[in-house]
């Protein structure tokens, strides 16, 4: 498997929901969860808000000083988090007086980079650590909800009107409409296209900005008129094929489990899993404990490629937001998704013996 560059630890003070706390990443795939209101996704947006910056940077055709990277950094934050009236100091937690949120992001191979701003800053994110990096990798955000469905307008409405989405989804709309590539791709890629082609019984095809399933036997089929878990493997297939995701990519995917029949999870573990041994760093948040145990049962007797997965769990502490980090998910100490299975299965437990 490739050894590119990957996030090893986010460290936040005070930033958004978090006091202070210190989160060691896996190499290959992270599976976030907790409770709701824990954190979980403000974790992702925040590495995404960083690295899709610097793949905007190096864009460019021409150098820009540190202080134009922080303003575009700053705007990244806005757009994605999208806090009211667009200030980036309502993203420092909420206390007393005056406070800074930190922003700490290490990376291997010599990149660290330190965010800071007060809750009295309006547009301006002071940027520590900056410098140069080649082969820098693509940032890619899926969201909860598909966009595939309303690309060829959704772009245009995003950069014309003021409309309430996160940025997310207009980065991605971007990047599905991006044209293939010439050159043939490499054997993982045509590997994993031919699965997710064979699960959704078809091919992706872009015609005037507008995405079909293209099937034997009943033609084109409008991405608006299918089921929404195939429109999430279609989303993958497109960025695939237009070589988005690659081995130099970091992806993460906000509750991938989202409106998938459950007969989908152990397809969508093996696509998660295919993505890491191309070389894809994984960053997910789910509330399924399907998909947690799918990926668990992997880690724990058929992870023969040695993939270096963790389960992270977030949690409230003494009105702090703590963590656990476990290699399996049966390690974990907090858990709510498995504790709320349980509990289920002990209240229909109760049920049936006060009925008979």
């Amino acid at each position: 498997m490739p050894d590119n560059r990957s996030i090893t630890e986010i460290e936040f003070t005070d930033f958004t929901l978090f006091s202070d706390i210190t989160i060691p990443f896996a190499r290959h795939i992270n599976i976030i969860s907790g409770e709701t209101s824990v954190g979980k996704t403000n974790i992702m947006k925040a590495l995404y808000s960083y690295g899709k910056t610097i793949n905007e940077v190096n864009d460019l055709l021409d150098p820009i000083s540190v202080e134009r990277i922080s303003e575009m950094i700053t705007s990244k934050f806005l757009g994605v988090f999208r806090p009211d009236e667009r200030k980036i100091g309502r993203l420092v937690k909420r206390n007393r007086g005056r406070g800074t949120a930190i922003c700490k992001i290490t990376f291997d191979k010599d990149h660290d980079i330190k965010l800071s701003f007060s809750n009295l800053a309006v547009k301006n994110i002071k940027l520590e650590g900056y410098q140069p990096i080649e082969n820098w990798p693509r940032f890619v955000y899926i969201p909860a909800k598909e966009i595939i469905s309303s690309t060829e307008n959704f772009s245009a409405l995003y950069e014309n009107y003021h409309i309430a989405f996160e940025e997310t989804y207009y980065d991605l709309s971007k990047l599905l409409l991006l044209p293939t590539r010439k050159g043939p791709l490499n054997s993982n890629q045509k590997k994993l296209i031919k699965t997710l082609e064979k699960i959704i019984d078809g091919k992706v095809t872009l015609e005037s900005q507008k995405f079909y399933l293209k099937t034997k036997g009943l033609g084109n089929i409008e991405m608006g008129l299918l089921a929404e878990g195939y429109r999430k493997i279609s989303t993958l297939l497109q960025l695939i094929s237009n070589e988005t995701l690659d081995e130099n990519t970091i992806l993460f995917w906000d509750e991938p489990e989202s409106n998938i029949n459950p007969k989908m999870i152990p397809a969508l573990k093996e696509m998660l899993v295919a993505l890491a041994q191309m070389g894809v760093q994984i960053f997910i948040t789910t509330h399924s404990y399907f998909l947690q145990q799918e990926l668990s049962l992997f880690a724990q007797y058929n992870n023969e490629n040695n993939l270096d997965i963790r389960f992270i769990t977030l949690y409230p502490e003494e009105g702090n937001i703590n963590f656990e980090s476990q290699k399996l998910i049966s390690d974990l100490l907090h858990n709510p998704i498995q504790q709320e299975f349980m509990d289920l299965y002990n209240r229909e437990q109760e049920l049936f013996y006060d009925h008979t």
